[in-house]
């Protein structure tokens, strides 16, 4: 999404903001709109694979440095993936 143009401040208004707070002000809102967007996908690929965990039989699964581990208490999945070693380590 692209950043929209903000508005500048007219001299003659008598709010004497402080621009660099109102800055960061904004900046802060667009990272904060963001991360919750990636929750909101982040819940939903946990779903997903949770539903092809129980759909698959497996409490746990292990292949090729990937980990998945579902955890009863919580209806939830805890995952891992790990880098693959080079050849020469």
């Amino acid at each position: 999404m692209a950043k929209r143009p903000r508005q500048k401040r007219l001299p003659t208004l008598e709010d004497s903001a402080i621009q660099p707070l109102e800055n960061a002000a904004h900046e802060y809102v667009e990272i904060r709109d963001e991360r919750m967007g990636l929750s909101q996908q982040e819940h939903g690929l946990k779903t997903k694979l949770l539903g092809l965990m129980k759909k698959a039989g497996k409490k746990v699964y292990r292949h090729d440095g990937i980990e998945i581990h579902v955890v009863a208490e919580s209806e939830n999945v805890k995952v891992k993936v790990k880098k693959p070693k080079k050849a020469d380590e």
